[in-house]
């Protein structure tokens, strides 16, 4: 489900979208990792097993970390894996706050002595509740990209996308104005010409 193994079928849905550049951008940043870790591997003449390594195995391998890792924030933010408690599902704020859904939405945290799972107060001892935590308030491109899912309820969402347009300055702007402006991002003799213009949407609310 990750986007990363999408066809080309697929990736066709996203059309020309960010989601869709990061997701090319991230192929080629992999693979260039996967180079570089084949030829360390030949060079340090590991075993045959080693050096039989695929392409997909190390993009699976590098999607299980990007997916399931979680950051010890107390030995310089290096990423660990948690067994067991990687299949907790993220849950918004909005959806834990409902009254019917018997979710409980936990916080977490990770040192020395190994993570620690915590309960807010007041939670119901029933056997049908389900503890999940919050995967942080990110884009849903981020979730997409990073976990292979999207959500729609939630209010803390934020919004990462860039809008591109194509502009000219109007007639009536002197000639010399206009290409102070265009040149002053070091392109050159262009202000005659039109320019894409990134547009980046702040964060929700």
């Amino acid at each position: 489900h990750f986007p990363l193994f999408w066809d080309n079928t697929m990736l066709k849905e996203l059309q020309q979208s960010n989601v869709k550049r990061a997701i090319m951008t991230r192929r080629v940043e992999w693979h260039q990792e996967f180079q570089l870790v084949k030829k360390a591997m030949v060079f340090a003449s590991l075993p045959e097993c080693f050096q039989s390594l695929e392409l997909k195995e190390w993009f699976w391998a590098r999607s299980i970390i990007t997916s399931r890792a979680f950051t010890d924030t107390g030995n310089n933010g290096q990423s660990c894996l948690c067994p067991y408690v990687d299949m907790m599902n993220h849950v918004t704020r909005s959806h834990s706050q409902k009254s019917n859904n018997n979710i409980v939405r936990c916080s977490w945290t990770i040192d020395s002595e190994g993570f620690h799972l915590r309960l807010p107060k007041n939670v119901n001892d029933d056997s049908t509740t389900k503890l999940e935590i919050s995967y942080g308030s990110q884009s849903n491109g981020h979730f997409l990209i990073n976990y292979g899912f999207s959500i729609t309820d939630d209010s803390d969402q934020i919004v990462e996308d860039l809008v591109t347009l194509p502009i000219m300055l109007p007639n009536e702007v002197h000639e010399n104005d206009a290409e102070a402006l265009w040149e002053a991002d070091g392109m050159g003799d262009s202000h005659l010409i039109s320019r894409n213009v990134t547009i980046g949407i702040g964060d929700a609310g």
